[in-house]
């Protein structure tokens, strides 16, 4: 159970680290592709998953997939969009003047 958690920890933290990296390289088109980026790395994460833990039956492969995939998308909503808008209110915080009459 341990190795599973760790797997989905680790493999959020990856997949969402190469799409933010990808997102650097200013390709054309990329937020139309985005989602199928997140999903070919997911389903090859449960196939090397399900290859490691010597589970190699559609199921498995399932499970590791869905999983990895619900993970991903739910750090990245909440983990990458919370951080982002930390780091604009911190920077914007310094624009806005309060005046006193």
């Amino acid at each position: 159970m341990i190795e599973l958690v760790e797997f989905y920890a680790a493999g959020t933290i990856a997949i969402i680290g190469i799409i933010e990296w990808l997102k650097q390289l200013e390709i054309k088109n990329f937020k139309k592709f985005a989602p199928y980026i997140s999903l070919v790395l997911c389903i090859m994460a449960g196939l090397f998953a399900a290859i490691s833990n010597k589970t190699m039956d559609i199921w498995s492969i399932f499970c590791y997939c869905g999983g990895l995939l619900a993970c991903v998308q739910l750090g990245y909503q909440a983990v990458v969009e919370a951080i982002c808008g930390a780091i604009n209110r911190y920077l914007n915080r310094n624009n806005t003047e309060v005046k006193v009459d």
